[in-house]
């Protein structure tokens, strides 16, 4: 058939991580590491991506969804035998692409690469390289001295010193000729410890005189994560790859190092990110913004030519010029349409508030429907809370909330209606109308 297939290798369990949680399923810049791997083969050739994960594996499931189909390695006993139980029930004819699910950084180019030189160049086994200054710890490549592949010996194997000096190293990603990568594995034998590598398939190509291929790439693209530092380490990596890509395409950042932008995250041109500026998986920002500095954004959708300054942002849409901050919080299922103005410390949630709106300070806005041109005075509360049941505050177009309004909702301020200052407004107010004291008492003609 032809067909490109992708195996990667997930069933490990990563004791050095000290974690509950498996090791790939652990985030980088907002993914999860198996996913960042699973991202990069989506946009090559490959046709079909099986996981091969442990035998508790409902997480992985969980996380990775139904795009990919899964093998389960019942019995860990090494990356040979890891692949060996995805073998296919029939087996046709095509490529075999080899990855761990511990490599986040792999890009699409280099697994395009990768399958172009195995093709080109008729390999039975093609694999990734990289040079290392210090290669302790890693696999080192064997050539003869016609500079072909002959084998890789894991470190733990080094016995010569000129071995150990080898500074390319196996990066542990792999394209095979099928069906002779199942039949070969089913050749190979254990180590002492009971274990079958998929490293020794090298050696054994060479034994059979098939030709091996290489593709060499920088060794940050294949550093791989065992602990948590490492795991800071890539994360590191990723971030200043998504700050250059992010700059490159017209935004600044004035401290690129304070900056946390996750994957995932799209900025418009022009916009200015300040420092110590979080933004967080799935939220887009647009052209022209200004933002920070201090400035958390989660999830969350921000116009055009929006102000944040020192404000949280979670899970909420703001729409073009609007400003909000200092030391404000939007909280989740917030609709913030053009130019509203939410000033100092003002906390907003699951409310929907129209145009040009503006609450300059000290105020909570909570399940309530704001109209267009309303001016919240300072201290104003909506009382969504009885104690049992939150409840919604509706406010209409053109009113006016008068400093340190207790609004006890349910309740309903009409339009062009305006409260007294220092006023608990426990019924509904007409429009046109103006509710004044505590409680208040509604007049029909506004003051």
């Amino acid at each position: 058939m032809n067909e490109i297939e992708c195996y990667i290798l997930a069933a490990g369990i990563g004791t050095r991580m000290n974690s509950s949680l498996p090791k790939v399923l652990h985030k980088i810049c907002g993914t999860e590491m198996v996913k960042m791997v699973l991202n990069a083969t989506h946009q090559t050739a490959i046709s079909n991506v099986t996981v091969v994960v442990p035998r508790k594996s409902q997480q992985y499931k969980e996380t990775i969804g139904t795009s990919v189909k899964y093998k389960t390695q019942t019995d860990r006993k090494g990356t040979g035998h890891a692949l060996l139980t995805a073998k296919p029930d029939i087996l046709d004819s095509g490529i075999v692409v080899v990855l761990n699910g511990d490599i986040p950084l792999i890009r699409k180019e280099t697994i395009d690469a990768l399958i172009d030189q195995h093709k080109k160049y008729q390999n039975i086994l093609t694999l990734v390289t990289s040079r290392l200054q210090n290669p302790k710890g890693y696999g080192r490549i064997i050539r003869n001295d016609l500079g072909k592949i002959t084998g890789i010996t894991e470190q733990n194997e080094i016995q010569k010193k000129s071995v150990e000096s080898i500074n390319e190293i196996n990066a542990g990603i792999y394209c095979f000729d099928s069906p002779w990568i199942w039949n070969s594995l089913e050749a190979l034998t254990p180590s002492p410890r009971g274990e079958y590598f998929l490293t020794n398939i090298v050696q054994l190509a060479h034994i059979q005189n098939k030709k091996i291929g290489s593709v060499t790439v920088d060794s940050e693209e294949i550093k791989g994560v065992n602990n948590r530092i490492e795991l800071s380490e890539v994360e590191q990596l990723m971030r200043r790859r998504i700050r250059n890509t992010i700059m490159l395409s017209g935004v600044t950042l004035t401290d690129p190092d304070s900056t946390f932008i996750d994957q995932g995250v799209t900025i418009g041109a022009d916009t200015t990110i300040l420092p110590n500026t979080h933004i967080t998986q799935n939220s887009n920002i647009g052209s022209n913004c200004h933002i920070g500095p201090n400035a958390m954004i989660r999830e969350s959708n921000i116009g055009n030519n929006c102000k944040i300054h020192s404000a949280v942002i979670e899970q909420s849409t703001i729409h073009d010029n609007v400003s909000v901050g200092p030391f404000s919080h939007i909280r989740p299922g917030c609709l913030i349409e053009k130019e509203v103005h939410i000033g100092n410390y003002t906390e907003v949630k699951n409310c929907h508030i129209g145009e040009r709106t503006k609450s300059g300070h000290f105020c909570y806005l909570g399940d309530s429907e704001i109209g267009s041109d309303v001016n919240i005075g300072a201290g104003v509360v909506t009382c969504n809370y009885d104690g049992i049941s939150k409840h919604n505050t509706k406010i209409g177009s053109g009113a006016f909330i008068g400093s340190d309004t207790m609004l006890i909702a349910p309740i309903e301020i009409g339009k062009r209606s305006a409260t007294g200052a220092g006023s608990i407004i426990t019924k509904n107010v007409p429009d046109d109308s103006s509710a004044i004291g505590a409680p208040a008492r509604v007049r029909k003609k506004r003051l």
